[in-house]
Order: C-alpha cells, then sequence, then structure tokens
C-alpha cells in the first residue's frame, strides 16, 4: 500500500510538472530558468535574490518585446486574482498630500509666499548646469510645474515617459511572475 502511494505522488508530481511545461511552452518555450516566483508575496525587495530580481527584470524586457512590438496576446494572468494590502499610507502620497496641503488647503492667501519657499528647490536647466554632463532627468509622475519646469521635462534629456512605460512592464512582469509558471522567451540580458 505505501508503495502504491509513492508511485501515485510521483505520478502527480510528474503530470503537475508535464503540466507547467506544456503551459510554458505553450506560450514561449519550455522553462529555462532556476527561478520560481509562483505563489510568493512580495511585501519588500529585500526578500528577493539579485538573480530572482533580475529574472524579473528579464521578465519585464520579455513582456515589453512580445507584447508590444511583436504584437502578441498573451493571456497570461487571465482568471488570477490578485490582492493588495497597504498598512499605512505610503510616504510620497502621504508627503505630497501634506505638501500640498501646507501649501494651499486652508490659507489660500498665504499660497504664493509659501510657493516662494519652494522655488529655490524647481528642477530647471539652471540647476541642471551644475550635474555631471550625461545626466539625465526621470520623474515618477505625475509632475506639478512647481516641482520641475517645461525646458528639463520635455528635453531630451528627459526620460520621463519612457520610465512610466518600462515601469509598466515591471508591474505586469511581477504579477506575471508570482501568479504564473511563465518563462521569458527573449534572450537572458547580461546584468
Amino acid at each position: 500500500m505505501l508503495s502504491n502511494l509513492r508511485i501515485l505522488l510521483n505520478k502527480a508530481a510528474l503530470r503537475k510538472a508535464h503540466t507547467s511545461m506544456v503551459r510554458n511552452f505553450r506560450y514561449g518555450k519550455p522553462v529555462q530558468s532556476q527561478v520560481q516566483l509562483k505563489g510568493r508575496d512580495l511585501l519588500t525587495l529585500k526578500n528577493f535574490t539579485g538573480e530572482e530580481i533580475q529574472y524579473m527584470l528579464w521578465l519585464s524586457a520579455d513582456l515589453k518585446f512580445r507584447i508590444k512590438q511583436k504584437g502578441e496576446y498573451l493571456p497570461l494572468l487571465q482568471g488570477k486574482s490578485l490582492g493588495m494590502i497597504f498598512e499605512k499610507r505610503s510616504t510620497r502620497t502621504r508627503l505630497s498630500t501634506e505638501t500640498d496641503t501646507w501649501i494651499s488647503m486652508g490659507q489660500e492667501d498665504e499660497k504664493k509666499k509659501r510657493l516662494q519657499a519652494f522655488q529655490g528647490y524647481q528642477v530647471t536647466m539652471k540647476t541642471a548646469k551644475v550635474a555631471a554632463s550625461d545626466w539625465t532627468f526621470l520623474h515618477c509622475l505625475p509632475r506639478k510645474p512647481e516641482e520641475v519646469d517645461d525646458e528639463v521635462f520635455y528635453s531630451p534629456r528627459s526620460l520621463v515617459f519612457p520610465e512610466a512605460e518600462n515601469r509598466k512592464w515591471t508591474i505586469m512582469a511581477v504579477m506575471v511572475s508570482l501568479l504564473t509558471d511563465y518563462s521569458p522567451v527573449l534572450q537572458k540580458p547580461k546584468f
């Protein structure tokens, strides 16, 4: 009876591995990565190894290439659900809300005076002149004109919009890696 149970368990394990490989082959190619993130939680990047983070970046590039450039339809997350729990408001949201409140809410007459207090902190071409010669401007959006002027924001050195697009593919890669067995088709980049 014990040997029958072992055989049954081995068959189940083989069936699961076969199903996973067939599923991955259907979407690209057989599993080639040792990194398996399916079923894990993303609470902090500190819980992931460098190899696992590189895998997610590789997956991000793969999804961008296959979906955007090749026009493939990949229903990788079809039928999947995701739960997001925030224990406290994010620092960025909280601070921007507090800053906005400090600038304008309730005391409109002081708004001009308070904006002047921030004037030296706006990114302009004048402030960029003291940066290294190969500087680039990044911003996570949305942007307010008090933070950066149009000349910098729309300059050739601004990578704001490519940054936003790559963030989309990276978020998708994180969800795909945590919820599926998908393996990238694109050649692994050198990191």
